[in-house]
C-alpha cells in the first residue's frame, strides 16, 4: 500500500534529521493516518486521531511535541515552511489539524481565490435582456418541467450574477451540460457581465466538496479517524508481527 511506503519514508527521513526514535515513530503514524484520511475524502485529520491511533498513552500535547521534533512537521507562518520550497511533508495548523503538505497548500490557495473572487465589484446589474436570453437558453427544458421551477436556469442565472457560486447536485442534474459552463456564460447569454471563470467537476469524489462548506465558525476535520498506525520496522524481517 502507498500510504504504508510513505510513512516508511517519512519515518527514515525523520531519522535522518537526527530526530528521536520516538518522534520518528509517531511522524509515520502521522503521515500514514493523514494518508488514509485523504483516501476516505478528507484532507486532514486532527492531534486526537494520531493519539488514538497510536495507542500507546500519548495525549495530544506529547503528540504535538514529538511532531515538532520530527524534523519532518512544518507549522503555518513559520519562515521557510508550508508555502516555500523548504516545506516539510506534513503541516501541523495552531488548531491541532494535520494534512500533507500537498492538501494544505491546495486549501491555502482556494481560500484565497474565494476570498480574492468575494472581495471583487459586484455584476453592474442585471441586464435587461437576460431573462429573455436564458429563457431561450433552456427552452427545451420547459417542455418537461411545465410550469416547475427550472433550477438549472436559475443556477446559470447566479453563476452569472454571484461573485463565487458552487452548483451541486445529484447524478443527473445536468450540471456539466454545456450551456452552463460558466468561462461561456456571458457570450452565449449576449449579457455584457464579466467573464466568469469556472470549474465543473463531475459525479465522484470532488463532488464531495459541498460536504466542506460549513457555516462560520472554527473549521474541523469532517470525521474521526478510523485508521491504527502501520507496525514498527525491524532490521530483522522488516517489519514487526
Amino acid at each position: 500500500m502507498l500510504a504504508d511506503g510513505f510513512a516508511d519514508r517519512i519515518r527514515r527521513w525523520s531519522r535522518d534529521t537526527g530526530a528521536p526514535e520516538n518522534a520518528a515513530r509517531v511522524a509515520q503514524c502521522t503521515a500514514f493516518v493523514v494518508s488514509m484520511a485523504t483516501l476516505d475524502g478528507d484532507v486532514c485529520t486532527d492531534l486526537s486521531d494520531i493519539a488514538a491511533a497510536l495507542n500507546d498513552g500519548s495525549d495530544t500535547e506529547t503528540v504535538r511535541q514529538r511532531l515538532l521534533e520530527s524534523g519532518v512537521t512544518g507549522q503555518p507562518g513559520q519562515p521557510g515552511q508550508p508555502e516555500s520550497r523548504g516545506a516539510m511533508p506534513l503541516i501541523l495548523d495552531q488548531d491541532g489539524r494535520l494534512y500533507l503538505h500537498r492538501y494544505f497548500d491546495y486549501e491555502r490557495r482556494l481560500a484565497r481565490s474565494l476570498a480574492g473572487r468575494h472581495a471583487a465589484p459586484a455584476a453592474p446589474g442585471i441586464p435587461a435582456s437576460l431573462g429573455a436570453r436564458l429563457a431561450s437558453l433552456f427552452a427545451a427544458n420547459r417542455a418537461s418541467l411545465g410550469d416547475a421551477a427550472d433550477w438549472q436556469q436559475i443556477a446559470v442565472a447566479m453563476a452569472l450574477l454571484g461573485k463565487v457560486t458552487i452548483i451541486s447536485g445529484g447524478p443527473g442534474d445536468r450540471q456539466d451540460d454545456d450551456r452552463g459552463q460558466p468561462a461561456g456564460l456571458p457570450a452565449r447569454t449576449g449579457s455584457g457581465l464579466p467573464h466568469r471563470d469556472g470549474r465543473t467537476h463531475r459525479q465522484g469524489r470532488r463532488a464531495r466538496m459541498t460536504e466542506a462548506v460549513r457555516l462560520p465558525g472554527p473549521a474541523t476535520c469532517r470525521r474521526k479517524s478510523r485508521h491504527g498506525c502501520p507496525p514498527s520496522p525491524t532490521r530483522s524481517t522488516g517489519f514487526s508481527a
